[in-house]
């Protein structure tokens, strides 16, 4: 990729922010990936539902990795936010922060 920037690995950048602390954060990673490879681990929804893709890293016998596709990074952020048991209200709120960040593409 021409001007290419590297790669950028963070580890919880939003950690202790706000919600929209976290969008805000989001909104700057996702402009710097025009000129960067970012990889980004996050437990806050804001963050999880800019990504270009969704990775979900879990353990059987070994750590595996999967990435997820839309309806399941929905589900995956819906769980970020309500826990084990995921509430139809925070499906809705990870469906509409999901399709937000589509249109800012």
């Amino acid at each position: 990729m021409q001007g290419s920037g590297g790669v950028l690995m963070l580890d919880e950048i939003d950690a202790n922010l706000s919600g929209e602390e976290s969008m805000s954060v989001a909104k700057v990673l996702r402009h710097l990936s025009s000129r960067y490879q970012i990889f980004v681990i996050s437990h806050q929804p804001q963050l999880t539902s800019m990504g270009q893709q969704h990775f979900l890293i879990y353990k059987e016998d070994e750590s595996r990795v999967r990435e997820l596709n839309d309806e399941e990074r929905i589900e995956e952020i819906a769980r970020i936010i309500s826990g084990e048991r995921v509430s139809d209200e925070a499906r809705g709120f990870a469906r509409d922060l999901f399709e937000r960040s589509r249109e800012l593409v």
